[in-house]
């Protein structure tokens, strides 16, 4: 008479089981290698954003100071020097304003006035906004319709040179060297300006 054997499966269980500890272990270098991935990538998506804002401010001053050179070069005289001062506003920064032949607005025939000024930015006031304003030479200082040029500014000085010293204050005269001391922030990258135009043979940095 056939009679059933009974098959032993604590071998078979032993071997393709796994323990509490086993998987455990095996989770926990699952989050190890999960997390140093993601430590990786966000590291590289990090270099990338600063490589970009990096780029990009030094796209906005190379636009400035190009923009800034081609005003220099054509310069105004009026009498014996030329029409550039330097001066405080009411909160005391810095304000350049200078009277050129190179317009951008196309309503202005001739000479024209421009002035550059720093003013708190509205979304984060630890920084600077500067601000450009362009009008005919003939018209009032008052009607300057001043525009954002530069965003993020925290350090601006104008200076000129009059052939024996420096100067952050200057209202009349033919001064030398005009030179430019900025420095602007983006995210976590910031970019130092330091140049300078010369005045006497046209304007070029």
């Amino acid at each position: 008479m056939y009679s059933a054997k009974p098959i032993c499966t604590r071998g078979v269980l032993g071997e393709a089981g796994m323990t509490l500890v086993e998987v455990l272990v095996a989770t926990a270098i699952t989050a190890v290698v999960l997390l140093t991935c993601f430590g990786l990538y966000s590291g590289v998506k990090q270099r990338q954003q600063r490589l970009e804002d990096r780029s990009a401010l030094l796209h906005q001053t190379r636009v400035f100071t190009q923009r800034l050179a081609v005003e220099l070069r054509s310069l105004a005289s009026v009498g014996d020097g030329l029409e550039l001062r330097i001066e405080p506003d009411l909160e005391g920064n810095p304000l350049l304003t200078f009277t050129t032949l190179a317009t951008t607005e196309e309503n202005n025939q001739g000479a024209a006035q421009v002035r550059y000024q720093l003013d708190r930015q509205k979304a984060d006031d630890t920084y600077f906004s500067l601000q450009r304003g362009e009008a005919a030479a003939y018209l009032q200082q008052a009607s300057l319709e001043m525009r954002p040029f530069l965003e993020n500014v925290s350090e601006l000085q104008w200076q000129v040179f009059d052939g024996a010293q420096w100067h952050s204050l200057w209202k009349a005269g033919s001064p030398l060297t005009l030179r430019i001391t900025m420095s602007l922030n983006r995210g976590e990258e910031s970019f130092s300006v330091d140049t300078a135009f010369d005045l006497s043979g046209g304007g070029s940095p």
